[in-house]
């Protein structure tokens, strides 16, 4: 009985980490989204918020995919 729990358990928290990693990646694709709907006719500049807010994201999502 006790190992069918701890089964359960740890499929109930694999399941959270697949939506958690989900929201994370949602979160890095509307900042690209953001960024480049900006209008430029040459390269996207990046402007320090950035910058600022994908290295943010991206120390979220390791944490996330640690967890």
């Amino acid at each position: 009985m006790v190992e069918f729990l701890i089964k359960l358990l740890l499929v109930a928290r694999s399941k959270l980490k697949s939506r958690a990693r989900l929201e994370a990646e949602n979160i890095v694709l509307r900042q690209q989204v953001i960024v480049l709907s900006r209008k430029a006719r040459s390269r996207v500049r990046l402007r320090n918020i950035d910058r600022l807010i994908l290295v943010w994201m991206y120390r979220m999502f390791l944490c996330v995919a640690n967890y």
